[in-house]
């Protein structure tokens, strides 16, 4: 049961970095391809106030990751889940969302 809240609070993370990735990629870096890190969102300011203000490191204590997508122009964020591993079955994937 603990591990089920941990990665369902780690996917509500998810999801928020997500957004925020979005948008920072759609207003600060539209023009690169290398995805920014969870730090380059936490110093970035938008309207005095930090762009990502959440977690830097998932539930395990490992940082998120933010990287670009196979053949798209979206980012996509990941926890390396419970072994540190990445690339492992229990890694935590969630693309960047389309739309506003």
């Amino acid at each position: 049961r603990a591990l089920v809240l941990l990665r369902q609070r780690c996917k509500e993370e998810l999801a928020v970095l997500a957004r925020a990735a979005r948008d920072y990629r759609r207003e600060v870096r539209s023009e690169s391809a290398a995805a920014a890190s969870v730090q380059d969102l936490a110093a970035a300011q938008k309207d005095g106030a930090p762009r990502y203000a959440g977690p830097k490191q998932d539930p395990w204590g490992h940082d998120y990751v933010i990287e670009p997508r196979k053949n798209s122009s979206r980012w996509q964020v990941r926890s390396l889940g419970q072994d540190g591993t990445r690339g492992s079955d229990d890694d935590l994937v969630l693309q960047e969302p389309a739309g506003r």
